[in-house]
C-alpha cells in the first residue's frame, strides 16, 4: 500500500483559472500518539544496515517495499529522509561537505593567543596562494579560523594567512573543508568534552560527530512483523 493513497483528495485550483482538479491533500498527517510508541510488545528496536535504503528494510522485514512509511510515523526523530536516514560510508562523507562546505576550516599551530587576532568579517589572504576569503569565524580553544572562500584556493597541505585589516597573521598547517574542523575534544581518561590540553585529550571532528549521530540513528522502531497489516488497517481508518 503506497502511503499517499491513504491520503483524501480536495479540489484545488493549481492555475488560478477557476478550474478546479481533485488533488491528494498532503496536509494530511496521523502521528502515532506517545502510548502506542510506549507500548514495546507494537514494536521491536531494528539495525538498519549499512547503505540500507527505507524501502529495502521495509522489505526485509515485510516482504514489500510498500510499508516503507511506517517508519517514519513511528520515529519521531525521522523527519526528513536525507538528513535523518541512516547513511553509508560514502553517503556521510557527501552528507558531511555539503552540510559544511560554505567554509573553509584553517586548523594552525600557532602561539598567539587568537583571542586578541583578527577581525572577524575582514578579508584573509594566503601569502603563497593569494586565495581571498571572508573571516567568519576565530575558535580560540581549538586553534583555528573558519573562513568562506571568495576566490583562488588555499594550499591544502597550509601556508601563512594574513588579515588585511587586522595585519594578523597566523600560519596554518593545513586548510581543510570544515567538515574536518574541531567540533569539540575529548577528555581521554572521562570520555567526557573538555577544552583541549597539550595531553589527554583528543579532538572529534565535524565528520566524526556527524558518524556517531548516525550510527545513533541505526536502530529504528519497526511495527511487528504479525502486526504490520493491523497497523496499516488503523492508519487508513484515521485518515478517513
Amino acid at each position: 500500500m503506497s502511503y499517499f493513497s491513504n491520503f483524501q483528495t480536495i479540489p484545488y485550483d493549481l492555475n488560478g483559472d477557476g478550474v478546479y482538479d481533485n488533488v491528494t491533500n498532503l496536509t494530511s498527517f496521523v502521528a502515532a500518539s506517545e502510548s502506542l510508541l510506549n507500548q514495546q510488545t507494537f514494536y521491536n528496536f531494528v539495525q538498519v544496515q549499512d547503505g540500507e535504503r527505507i524501502e529495502q528494510l521495509s522489505q526485509r522485514l515485510y516482504g514489500t517495499t510498500s510499508y516503507y512509511w511506517t517508519f517514519i510515523v513511528i520515529n519521531p526523530n525521522i523527519k526528513n529522509i536525507w538528513n535523518d536516514w541512516p547513511k553509508n560510508s560514502a553517503q556521510l562523507i557527501d552528507y558531511s561537505i555539503y552540510k559544511y562546505a560554505d567554509f573553509a576550516a584553517l586548523a594552525c599551530s600557532c602561539t598567539d593567543d587568537l583571542l586578541n587576532m583578527f577581525i572577524v568579517g575582514e578579508y584573509v589572504q594566503g601569502v603563497l596562494s593569494g586565495a581571498i576569503g571572508q573571516l567568519l569565524a576565530v575558535h580560540t580553544n581549538d586553534k583555528y579560523i573558519t573562513v568562506k572562500l571568495i576566490s583562488g584556493e588555499f594550499l591544502e597541505q597550509g601556508e601563512d594567512l594574513f588579515g588585511l585589516e587586522s595585519q594578523d597573521t597566523i600560519t596554518a598547517t593545513e586548510v581543510v573543508s570544515r567538515a574536518y574542523a574541531p567540533k569539540y575534544h575529548v577528555d581521554d581518561s572521562t570520555g567526557d568534552i573538555t577544552a583541549p590540553r597539550l595531553a589527554g585529550t583528543h579532538k572529534v571532528t565535524n565528520v566524526e560527530h556527524e558518524s556517531y549521530l548516525n550510527d545513533a540513528n541505526r536502530y529504528v522502531r519497526a511495527i511487528r512483523p504479525e502486526l504490520i497489516n493491523e497497523f496499516v488497517s488503523e492508519f487508513h481508518k484515521e485518515l478517513i
